[in-house]
């Protein structure tokens, strides 16, 4: 990679020969199964995740490598927005913060990746839409 830090302190530049992949999946928020994305023709460095629930008023923005992993997640009614680490994806059901989609990365293969669900209190079958960018 090259790059230069900017009077603001963030950093721009290139990664020579970067690989990426964007896809999506639906999943329901009730369901507690593990997600594999297959298909992306390289091992994925790290993904990025945006999710929203089909109906409902939050939506996540995710960051997960297989190892370190958070999420920044906005709760609709209520208009803001939280931080946790540990997880790439959380979404709220009905802003009720007891009754939430979780998931993480749990493995990384050489053309895809694993991301394990579960569900907090048992939320609706509402079905959530998820958008991911692998970098490799």
């Amino acid at each position: 990679m090259s790059g230069k830090i900017n009077s603001a302190g963030s950093r721009s530049g290139v990664i020579d020969k970067s690989e990426y992949y964007i896809g999506f999946f639906t999943q329901n928020m009730n369901s507690a199964v593990d997600y594999t994305v297959t298909g992306v023709g390289f091992e994925p460095k790290f993904v990025i995740f945006t999710s929203v629930n089909n109906d409902q008023k939050g939506l996540s923005w995710g960051f997960d490598n297989g190892t370190t992993s958070s999420v920044i997640y906005f709760r609709g009614s209520v208009g803001d927005y939280k931080y946790l680490a540990s997880k790439s994806i959380k979404l709220l059901q009905d802003d009720d913060s007891n009754k939430a989609l979780h998931g993480t990365i749990t493995a990384i293969s050489n053309d895809g990746f694993t991301i394990d669900f579960f569900s907090d209190s048992s939320p609706s079958s509402n079905t959530t839409y998820i958008t991911y960018m692998a970098f490799g």
